[in-house]
């Protein structure tokens, strides 16, 4: 019996830990905060630097650890700009962003770079590959060591760090050219440098440089993207906008005042008659015209509109000449369509 339950727990931890790394598994990728200008690739809960903000990690140092405490929280550590790790607790927001919550009342966000991965079906323990091999694995670069040539290639493949970096390098350079293919260009002047180094600290400060630069690339153009779907979308002018910037206030002084006196010489003119007509049309122009005034400088209107000379002028125009006024000056489709629909 007491076999049975040991048994029986052992199987328990098992699912556990199994549950544990499914939960993990959702963090896996690229990340970085903006606030402090660092950034490392997830994978399994451990955490390795693509950018530092301290001379106190580098770049391919593995500064934080994590384990699930349910699908989206998790608890772990991290190294803080003083080169120590400390106590972290982390949440996944519905947005996509890791929140965290640390020692020394730390708080910080940290933005996904690039898509989160698919969600998998735990691996059965049958399945689940070996420390060996899972070891192997994660120290083998982005390409295969058995087709190396080059002594950088070489050099790469002796190294498990550069092999880190190199995978690191390829993730991060991938998600770069998805957004702009012109990163390819510099991609291969960067290799052709790259290829020019002969020792490990050169390789090194190498990727370290390359990986710095695309994730700052990536966080720019994520955030640019960001920022230009936020922008509300230009409002498109009215009618009356447009009328009153084309205008100006001394054509729309000069347009209701000859408006007015239209409604003046009409005025009295029999219902149903062509003078009514005109009448109506005249009110509806002074209507226009006083709105778009309201549009307008004030004072700039006011000084036209109650100009002696300007008022005198159109009190001893003919018929004739208020009528060329109005056809040369007022006479813009933004005012038969306001004419026509009413002030709006």
């Amino acid at each position: 019996m007491r076999l049975f339950q040991r048994a029986l727990l052992a199987f328990s931890f098992l699912i556990v830990a199994v549950n544990s790394n499914a939960q993990l598994a959702v963090l896996d990728g690229n990340w970085y905060s903006t606030q402090w200008k660092y950034g490392y690739v997830l994978k399994d809960g451990v955490g390795m630097a693509t950018s530092t903000n301290s001379p106190n990690f580098q770049v391919g140092q593995n500064i934080i650890q994590l384990t699930a405490t349910s699908p989206n929280t998790f608890i772990g550590q991290q190294v803080y700009t003083d080169g120590k790790f400390y106590k972290v607790n982390a949440k996944l927001q519905t947005d996509g962003r890791l929140y965290f919550e640390g020692e020394k009342n730390a708080k910080w966000v940290m933005d996904r770079i690039g898509a989160a991965p698919q969600a998998s079906a735990p691996t059965s323990p049958s399945t689940q590959p070996t420390t060996s091999a899972a070891a192997s694995a994660s120290s083998s670069p982005s390409f295969d060591c058995r087709k190396a040539t080059t002594a950088v290639e070489k050099l790469i493949c002796s190294n498990p760090d550069l092999s880190k970096l190199d995978v690191s390098l390829a993730e991060t350079y991938k998600e770069a050219v998805s957004k702009d293919r012109s990163i390819r260009d510099d991609q291969r002047a960067w290799n052709a440098e790259k290829n020019k180094c002969a020792d490990i600290d050169c390789l090194k400060s190498a990727y370290e440089d390359r990986i710095s630069e695309l994730t700052n690339f990536i966080v720019r153009h994520d955030r640019a993207a960001l920022n230009q779907a936020q922008a509300p979308t230009p409002r498109a002018a009215s009618p009356s906008e447009r009328l009153a910037s084309q205008l100006g206030p001394d054509k729309t002084a000069g347009c209701l005042a000859v408006s007015l006196k239209f409604v003046g010489i009409f005025s009295g003119a029999p219902p149903g008659s062509d003078e009514a007509a005109y009448l109506k049309r005249s009110i509806r122009m002074a209507e226009v015209f006083v709105g778009i005034s309201k549009l307008q400088n004030s004072s700039q209107f006011e000084a036209y509109f109650n100009n002696p000379g300007f008022k005198e002028s159109v009190k001893r125009a003919s018929a004739k000449e208020l009528t060329n006024y109005l056809s040369t000056h007022c006479s813009q489709p933004e005012v038969d369509q306001l004419v026509q629909s009413g002030w709006k």
